[in-house]
C-alpha cells in the first residue's frame, strides 16, 4: 500500500509546481493550483496528492517554522488522511458507515467525525 503511495508522490510532485505560488487575495492567503492538479479518478491518486502536501508542509516547517511540532502534527495528519484515503477502495462499506447522498449512515451524524477521527489515529506516523 506505501509502494503504491510513494508511486504515486512522485507523479503529483510533478504537477504542483505551482504549489509554492500564493495568492494573497485574503486573510489566509491561497495555493495557485490547477483544477488538473486537484482531479483525481483513484483513491492512490488522492493519497497521493495528499502525501505530497504533508511532505511539502514538513519541508516549509523545517525550512522556516521553526520545526514547530503542532506543524509537524498537522503535516502528518494530512498525510495520514491520503492513507486513509486508501480505504476508499472499499465504499460500500463506508457509505453504510457514513451514507451518502441517498441513504443515512448507521454512524449517526454527531459521531461522524469523531469515527473519522479514530480511524485517522490508527493510520502509521513517520517518525
Amino acid at each position: 500500500m506505501l509502494s503504491e503511495l510513494n508511486a504515486g508522490v512522485a507523479h503529483v510532485a510533478m504537477s504542483h509546481a505551482k504549489f509554492d505560488q500564493i495568492d494573497h487575495a485574503d486573510e489566509v492567503g491561497r495555493v495557485s493550483l490547477e483544477t488538473k492538479d486537484l482531479t483525481f479518478g483513484l483513491p492512490e491518486e488522492l493519497a497521493a496528492m495528499l502525501e505530497e502536501i504533508g511532505l511539502r508542509l514538513h519541508s516549509k516547517n523545517r525550512m522556516g517554522g521553526g520545526e514547530s511540532e503542532f506543524l509537524w502534527l498537522l503535516a502528518e495528519t494530512i498525510r495520514k488522511t491520503g492513507r486513509l484515503a486508501l480505504r476508499t477502495e472499499d465504499r460500500s462499506e463506508l457509505d453504510a458507515l457514513y451514507g451518502d447522498g441517498y441513504n443515512v449512515g448507521t454512524i449517526p451524524d454527531e459521531d461522524q467525525l469523531e469515527h473519522l477521527m479514530a480511524l485517522l489515529k490508527e493510520q502509521p506516523t513517520d517518525t
